[in-house]
C-alpha cells in the first residue's frame, strides 16, 4: 500500500487523517482506505452516498454505511464520536473509517472492515 496524510482544510466539513491506496500484483488499484477525523461528517456521507451508493445501517456506538453488490458488502464507512474532544478544535468531533474496494474484482473486504461488520451483525443491529 501507499499511504499519504490528508488535511483538506479548516472547516468542520474538512477531513484530516491518512489515505491508503492498495494495489494488486498487476499494479492496479484494488482498495482505498481512509482513517481520520472531521468536525461534521454530513458532507462526507452525502458525497460517498452519491458516488458509491453507501446506505445507512444501524450500528452500536456510531453510524455504519455499506454498499452491497450481489449480496456482498463492498464498501464501508464507519462514523463514531471521537473519544477525546477539544473545545478549541471542532474539526475532530468524529472518527471516520472508510474502505472502498474496486468493483468487478474478486471481492474481499479487509480484516478490519469484516470485524466491524461482524460486530454490528452479532449485536443484531441489522
Amino acid at each position: 500500500g501507499y499511504q499519504v496524510d490528508i488535511d483538506t482544510g479548516n472547516t468542520p466539513y474538512d477531513i484530516h487523517g491518512q489515505l491508503t491506496y492498495f494495489f494488486d500484483s498487476y499494479d492496479q488499484l484494488r482498495r482505498i482506505t481512509f482513517s481520520g477525523k472531521c468536525g461534521d461528517p454530513w458532507l462526507v456521507v452525502s458525497t460517498l452516498a452519491q458516488h458509491y451508493r453507501l446506505q445507512p445501517e444501524p450500528a452500536l456506538g456510531g453510524q455504519l454505511y455499506l454498499t452491497r453488490w450481489n449480496g456482498q458488502v463492498t464498501n464501508l464507512l464507519l462514523i463514531k464520536p471521537s473519544s477525546v474532544l477539544l473545545a478549541e478544535d471542532q474539526r475532530t468531533r468524529y472518527q471516520l473509517l472508510l474502505e472502498i474496494n474496486r468493483p468487478a474484482m474478486p471481492l474481499r473486504m479487509s480484516d478490519e472492515a469484516m470485524a466491524i461488520i461482524e460486530q454490528a451483525a452479532g449485536r443484531g443491529r441489522w
